[in-house]
């Protein structure tokens, strides 16, 4: 009031907090390559290489097939024993996403990566295959977690890294201070952004993974193609 009588104040609401997550693209090709139709892939190998039927030991319970019966361990344990057969265990799918961008929002190439990362990831929770996608310094299996993992995605660095041994993913920003090696005996493929692309894909080749070098312009469907679907990276 013009006097100074009085005094008042005026709550506007409270600060909210939003979590914006990565747009991701339909990449539509792992339909087929999980039925078996590609080469060397990520769902492919998935597919092809989910393991092949274990065997455990247990005791005999009546109405099992005398087939099954594990006549070393019977002799050994004193009782009928039969052999149990488990299902293949599946592998995970690995997606590794390295980068250390202090303003995410602002560098068009870690957002190319990230977008990608989630958007193969959309695609694997879609025709059910596990995925593990490490981000930063954690690890993710919920999608919603890794979506939820991606969209906060930065400037957190693992101490140190390892690549199981499974078909992998990796997305990695040249801000990244070590380029991990590749598994062995899986499918590796990596998409490598920022400054110097074309070197850190070059230094990943030598370490064992089938590297690529991206722009912020490049097609992300067209990218990931040869790594859902089958074909030469390069």
């Amino acid at each position: 009031d013009p006097f100074g009588l009085f005094e008042t104040s005026l709550e506007q609401g409270r600060a909210s907090t939003w979590l914006v997550r990565a747009h991701t693209v339909s990449l539509e090709t792992p339909q087929t390559v999980a039925q078996g139709d590609g080469d060397d892939t990520v769902i492919s190998a998935h597919a092809t290489h989910a393991g092949r039927p274990g065997a455990s030991i247990r005791e005999y319970v009546q109405g099992d097939d005398l087939r099954t019966v594990h006549w070393p361990a019977t002799a050994h344990r004193g009782e009928l024993m039969v052999r149990q057969f488990d299902p293949p265990a599946q592998p995970r799918i690995h997606v590794v996403v390295l980068g250390n961008v202090p303003r995410p929002g602002t560098n068009e190439s870690w957002e190319w990566l990230i977008s990608a990362a989630a958007s193969a990831c959309t695609e694997l929770e879609n025709h059910n295959l596990a995925t593990l996608a490490t981000v930063g310094e954690r690890e993710y299996d919920n999608h919603d977690d890794i979506l939820d993992a991606l969209a906060r995605a930065g400037e957190s660095l693992p101490d140190r890294l390892t690549i199981e041994e499974s078909p992998t993913l990796l997305f990695l920003h040249t801000s990244a201070d070590h380029f991990p090696p590749a598994p062995h005996h899986s499918p590796a493929f990596a998409w490598v952004g920022g400054a110097s692309a074309e070197h850190g894909a070059n230094e990943l080749t030598r370490l064992g993974w089938d590297a690529v070098a991206i722009s912020p312009y490049d097609s992300i469907a067209e990218s990931l193609y040869p790594a859902m679907s089958g074909g030469d990276l390069r």
